[in-house]
């Protein structure tokens, strides 16, 4: 009989017990930022779970794929997967899994062995710019940026203010932007 997991939604109060795997693990990932699993949680419904050593999020594609996170901890992988593979089988989805490193590719094909099928998306892929590249944007892989950036300076009407509490309170209101008919500053 296959027992289902335990998965807990993700808030502010799990930092510690997720940094505590993420901080600590060799594995490198923007989608491992604890500020980034809270800024997205609302959107793929992201949970996770602690699982013989290991932590595991789980979360909802706009699709409705299930999709789980590169597990981060110590322990049996193999036996992870399977369990994850199970969980996967009691929700009527297929086992994905997403977020994969190198690293952790090369464990995952040497502990299963022709089980699974890697597929690179460059849509998921992590991209890093150098700081001068992005101060300057010079030559023609910029020219897109460019282009938008000139694109926005031309159509809005914009300024650079200091962030104030009032604006940091109408910034948490932007969320609700369609029925909030305008943000009024008061100095």
């Amino acid at each position: 009989m296959l027992n289902r997991i335990l998965f807990k939604d993700l808030t502010l109060y799990d930092k510690d017990i997720i940094t505590t795997y993420t901080l600590h693990s060799k594995y490198r990932n923007c989608d491992l930022s604890f500020s980034n699993l809270c800024s997205w949680r609302f959107l793929y419904h992201t949970k996770f779970a602690i699982i013989n050593g290991f932590l595991v999020f789980k979360f909802w594609l706009s699709d409705n794929k299930l999709a789980y996170m590169q597990p981060l901890g110590e322990g049996n992988l193999k036996e992870l997967c399977d369990i994850l593979a199970a969980d996967a089988y009691l929700e009527g989805k297929p086992f994905l899994m997403l977020g994969i490193c190198p690293d952790m590719k090369n464990q995952l094909e040497n502990r299963l062995p022709g089980k699974l099928v890697f597929t690179c998306k460059r849509d998921y892929s992590d991209y890093i710019y150098l700081h001068e590249d992005l101060v300057a944007l010079k030559g023609k892989k910029y020219q897109p940026k460019r282009n938008h950036i000139n694109k926005f300076k031309k159509e809005y009407n914009y300024e650079y203010v200091p962030i104030t509490s009032v604006l940091f309170g109408c910034s948490h209101r932007f969320q609700r932007f369609p029925q909030v008919p305008k943000c009024v500053l008061n100095n």
